[in-house]
């Protein structure tokens, strides 16, 4: 996995694109997840580049997966926002179980769930962008969402091969 401090961004970038693009003045690591630093806190957010849900069908009950928030360093880290990003359509969405705004000491842990269900057969892409301030300052994280919509699904709501 690859971790990139965006201490320096103020926009939602795929981590896995900003690795591989040469860009100046981002500190790329070798650990982990994606990570944001705000002063002594940081954020890790696991997966780091994609949270991929695979074939569904759009008979079926939503699939719900999680991004891991971690806090790591000397300091908190306040959790302030979480939204969808760039999505190709309605069949992200965050089922609201994280109360936010919250403040995640160092040690924390703390799972963001997001919910797919597809409405039709084809491909579903976008972002989920994460928001942490400290001492005023602002930091956005992404992980990009990936997942498959099937016309012929069974009963479970997976697709036939």
């Amino acid at each position: 996995m690859v971790v990139v401090s965006l201490s320096h961004l103020r926009v939602p970038l795929l981590a896995s694109l900003l690795v591989g693009c040469g860009s100046p003045g981002l500190e790329s690591m070798t650990e982990g997840g994606a990570l944001a630093e705000v002063g002594e806190g940081k954020l890790r957010l696991t997966p780091a580049t994609a949270l991929t849900f695979g074939a569904r069908s759009p008979l079926a009950d939503p699939a719900e997966k999680s991004v891991l928030l971690t806090v790591e360093g000397g300091s908190s880290v306040r959790v302030v926002e979480a939204y969808l990003d760039s999505t190709t359509s309605r069949a992200f969405t965050l089922p609201g179980t994280l109360s936010l705004p919250v403040v995640l000491q160092p040690g924390d842990e703390a799972a963001l769930p997001v919910e797919f269900l597809p409405y039709a057969a084809g491909s579903y892409f976008g972002d989920l962008v994460v928001v942490m301030v400290e001492e005023g300052e602002e930091r956005e994280l992404s992980v990009a969402l990936e997942g498959e919509g099937c016309a012929d699904g069974d009963s479970d709501g997976s697709c036939d091969d």
